[in-house]
């Protein structure tokens, strides 16, 4: 009977359904993430050490290739220090210097992998035959542009053994030509797939970069050139706005017209009038002469630069003058006035007649003609 219940109880009970694969307890989580950072330390480890070994390589330290000369090791990690950095540069040439960093890149690999069981081995398998693919033809590219002479203080040549040897190969089969055509393509693709990125995503960004930089270039453009309007705009406002100051031409002198006029002299008994040619300007009416300043204006020319005055010469012969003196004498008569001219004085500008008057003729009566025998004598006046 009791065993009868049992079965019937458990018949009753719910089977356990059945789950997937058993999930990691946290102490596996945290010994799994401890493990991995672990592995990242000590790839960056050896990449220190493998760098600070290849940076102070000394062809004479013994090594992998070579027994050296024998004297104190110059590497920094002594013979271990030596011994790995000949093979990575007799191996590899200069391309040795990327593998400490291939072996970063595949500790930080490491270190990413998440919980992820199906994949993760397949994964880091590629990328790090990618990589490796990648470094040959990175030396085998070295082997073909620098060859031996370029190898410099290298134990081997340009791209190492494995570069002479993948380059030799290569050469053999598809010419200088083809071997370099196959080993770009080769390190292009396997760089992309070991290194997990897109050439094309590269070439995108890349684009974007150039069309920002353009932009922005073109925006800065404008802003200066916009700044500059401005600033010209500014210019031509502020000289439009400033008062303009002219200065006033230098007066050019009028031709000189002479001009006849007696002008008395006392000489004892005698009483000289002298006709002179004058300007016919008031000194209200010339305009104003702008004077000197030692201390603001430039200074003048040497007076050596001018020409030799010229002698001076009269305006009139001997015979005009004559003619002159009789006109005289002749108008003065035609208004009742008598007197005879005694002596002339020819000059540039005036001419003076010295006039004897008759017995009784006043001197006053000369003023008084004065306009009359400028327009008899055809002169603009007479003083």
């Amino acid at each position: 009977m009791a065993r009868a219940a049992n079965a019937s109880r458990a018949k009753k009970r719910p089977a356990k359904a059945q789950s997937g694969p058993a999930q990691p307890s946290r102490y596996q989580q945290r010994l799994g993430r401890l493990l991995r950072e672990a592995v990242l330390f000590a790839a960056a480890a050896c990449t220190l050490f493998l760098l600070a070994a290849l940076i102070s390589y000394d062809p004479s330290d013994p090594g992998w290739s070579g027994l050296g000369a024998g004297r104190n090791i110059a590497n920094i990690f002594g013979v271990p220090g030596a011994w790995f950095a000949d093979v990575l540069l007799s191996l590899f040439g200069y391309l040795g210097f990327i593998f400490p960093w291939l072996i970063l890149y595949s500790g930080w690999l490491f270190f990413q992998g998440r919980n992820q069981p199906t994949g993760n081995a397949l994964t880091l398998g590629v990328r790090s035959l990618s990589l490796l693919l990648c470094l040959l033809a990175g030396c085998g590219m070295a082997a073909l542009a620098l060859g031996a002479a370029g190898a410099g203080g290298l134990p081997q040549s340009s791209g190492g053994i494995l570069g002479a040897t993948v380059s030799a190969t290569l050469e053999a089969v598809l010419n200088t030509a083809g071997a370099a055509w196959f080993l770009v393509t080769l390190f292009v693709i396997t760089m992309s797939t070991g290194l997990g990125f897109s050439w094309l995503t590269v070439s995108e960004r890349i684009g974007s970069w150039v069309v920002r930089g353009a932009r922005a270039v073109m925006a800065f453009a404008q802003q200066q050139r916009a700044a500059w309007l401005e600033r010209r705009k500014h210019k031509r406002q502020a000289k439009a706005a400033r008062p303009v100051v002219k200065t006033p031409p230098a007066p050019t002198p009028p031709k000189k017209t002479p001009t006849l006029g007696p002008k008395p002299k006392a000489t004892g008994k005698k009483a000289a009038q002298a006709a002179q040619m004058s300007l016919p300007m008031s000194e209200d009416e010339a305009p104003p002469v702008p004077k000197y300043d030692p201390d603001k204006d430039p200074p003048l020319p040497l007076t050596e630069l001018l020409d030799p005055a010229r002698p001076p010469v009269s305006g009139y012969d001997e015979a005009a003058l004559n003619r002159l003196s009789e006109e005289l004498e002749q108008h003065l008569a035609d208004f009742n006035v008598q007197a005879k001219v005694v002596a002339v004085e020819p000059g540039p500008v005036i001419t003076r007649f010295e006039l004897d008057p008759a017995p009784g003729v006043k001197v006053s009566q000369f003023t008084n003609l004065a306009k009359d025998l400028a327009r008899a004598m055809s002169t603009t006046s007479v003083r």
